[in-house]
């Protein structure tokens, strides 16, 4: 986890939310599609982008 530059805190947060879409038969929708590689035999990630907030103009 560490190797991979991630803080491990966060991708066990990312592996229960795989976790879940697993075993709901469901298909991941995330703006952060990396945050799940190799995971791809597993389930659908669904890349989407952030809306801009109100104040972004």
């Amino acid at each position: 986890m560490i190797s991979a530059g991630r803080k491990p805190r966060r991708r066990v947060a990312d592996l229960m939310i795989a976790a879940i879409a697993v075993a709901e038969d469901l298909p991941l929708f995330t703006t952060n599609p990396d945050d799940f590689k190799g995971l791809d035999d597993l389930l659908t990630v669904v890349p989407v982008t952030r809306p801009k907030a109100p104040h972004e103009g």
